[in-house]
C-alpha cells in the first residue's frame, strides 16, 4: 500500500503556529497517522454532502481533510475549534 502525501492549507498552518505545544503535538500525531490509512483512522467520519471530505476530533478541535485517491494526497483543509471549523466549509 502506498503512502499518501500531506498538504496543509494556510489556515491550518496558521492554527498550528498559534496553538500551544501540547495541542500542536496531539494534532500533528493524528495528521501523521492519516498518511498510513486515511479511511480507517479511529474517529474519522465522512461529512455528509461533501465528496471525500472527512473530519477527526482531537479534543475540542476538529481536523477537516479531503482525500484525493488518484493522486494519493490528503489535503488538510482546516483545523479549528468545533464552533468555527464548519463555518468555512
Amino acid at each position: 500500500m502506498n503512502k499518501y502525501t500531506l498538504e496543509l492549507s494556510k489556515s491550518s498552518l496558521r492554527f498550528l503556529q498559534k496553538c500551544d505545544r501540547v495541542t500542536k503535538e496531539r494534532i500533528i500525531n493524528v495528521i501523521h497517522a492519516l498518511v498510513e490509512n486515511p479511511y480507517s483512522y479511529f474517529g474519522s467520519i465522512k461529512l455528509i454532502g461533501y465528496e471525500n471530505v472527512y473530519r477527526i476530533r482531537v479534543g475540542k478541535y476538529r481536523i477537516i481533510y479531503q482525500i484525493q485517491d488518484e493522486k494519493l494526497i490528503i489535503n488538510i483543509q482546516d483545523i479549528n475549534s468545533r464552533g468555527d471549523v464548519y463555518k468555512r466549509l
